[in-house]
């Protein structure tokens, strides 16, 4: 089983479904379901998408089709 590596800059709260990322200074609260979709899967979707930056500070974690890009995959399970 791998470990995650959780960004110490993202904090969330599956029980309320409360997440922050503290580089870019966006938050969101996820419902319980949102058309089907758990709040575990989306707050683990802004997890993956605010592992990394840009050097702009935008959060770069996820590509235009919702795929986690290579530098997210590296930092949250390692190297693939």
């Amino acid at each position: 089983m791998k470990v995650l590596n959780i960004p110490a800059h993202v904090t969330f709260d599956e029980s309320t479904g409360k997440a922050d990322c503290a580089i870019c200074g966006i938050g969101m609260t996820a419902p319980s379901s949102f058309g089907g979709i758990p709040r575990s899967n989306m707050l683990a979707s802004f997890l993956v998408q605010h592992a990394v930056h840009s050097r702009a500070g935008v959060a770069s974690g996820l590509t235009a089709k919702g795929d986690p890009t290579k530098a997210a995959r590296e930092f949250v399970w390692g190297d693939q």
